[in-house]
This record gives structure tokens, C-alpha cells and sequence, in this order.
């Protein structure tokens, strides 16, 4: 029970953080950015890595007040829907027709970067003594 408030938290950051992301690249980038593989990862890198340390640092914030807290359990409270996140956009890799194996690289790159700073910082923040 100790990782549902942190899990739905981070499930409902995570989807309001994707629809905002995409509408905010759709309404600044210019038409020939977003047709380039550069171009759309200049966008689409950071808003991936500040969603996930957002969510990390969200789910850490709703877990430390847990008592007797393991840090296996701390550690799947935190990271746990980033890794679910990553999961499904490999399955997604694989399940389409024409993948695209540097943009989805470097898109997960920042994911995995932005959820291992987050829970880093977490960790450093709210850590109880």
C-alpha cells in the first residue's frame, strides 16, 4: 500500500507532463525542426529528462514519510513507473514497422538520466536520518 501514492503520482505526472510536452513542441518549434531527427530531440531530450526528474522527485517526496522504510521498497517506490515507462516505449520500438534506433536511444537516454537524477537528488533531499 506504501507504493500507490507514489506510483499514481508519477503515473499522473507522467501523462499530464507528455500531453504538455508534445503541445508545447507543437506550438513553438518551427515545421523544419520538427522534420528533422535533431531538430525533434532538441525538444523532445530535455522535456523527457525534467519530466522524469520531476516524477523521481515527486514519487521520493511521497515516499519518505513511509516509517521503516527498505531501501529495495524505496527504490521500486521511486523508479518503478520510469522503468514501467521505459518498458512500454521498448515494446513500442519493437512493435513498429520502421524503428528508429538512434531517435529512440537518445529519447531514452534522457529518460533514464532524468529518473536516475531525480531519484539521486531524492535521495540527497529527503532522506531521513
Amino acid at each position: 500500500m506504501d507504493l500507490v501514492r507514489p506510483w499514481a503520482a508519477a503515473l499522473v505526472l507522467w501523462v499530464v507532463g507528455a500531453i504538455a510536452g508534445r503541445r508545447i513542441m507543437i506550438s513553438f518549434a518551427s515545421l523544419e525542426t520538427l522534420q528533422s531527427v535533431w531538430g525533434t530531440l532538441s525538444w523532445v531530450m530535455p522535456t523527457k529528462f525534467l519530466l522524469f526528474l520531476l516524477i523521481t522527485l515527486v514519487a521520493s517526496w511521497l515516499y519518505k514519510r513511509v516509517p521503516n522504510q527498505l531501501p529495495l521498497l524505496r527504490l521500486i517506490a521511486v523508479l518503478g513507473i520510469p522503468v514501467l515507462v521505459l518498458m512500454l516505449e521498448t515494446v513500442q520500438l519493437f512493435l513498429s514497422s520502421d524503428p528508429n534506433l538512434l531517435y529512440w536511444s537518445m529519447r531514452e537516454l534522457a529518460t533514464v538520466a532524468g529518473a536516475l537524477s531525480g531519484w539521486a537528488l531524492g535521495i540527497r533531499i529527503f532522506q531521513q536520518t
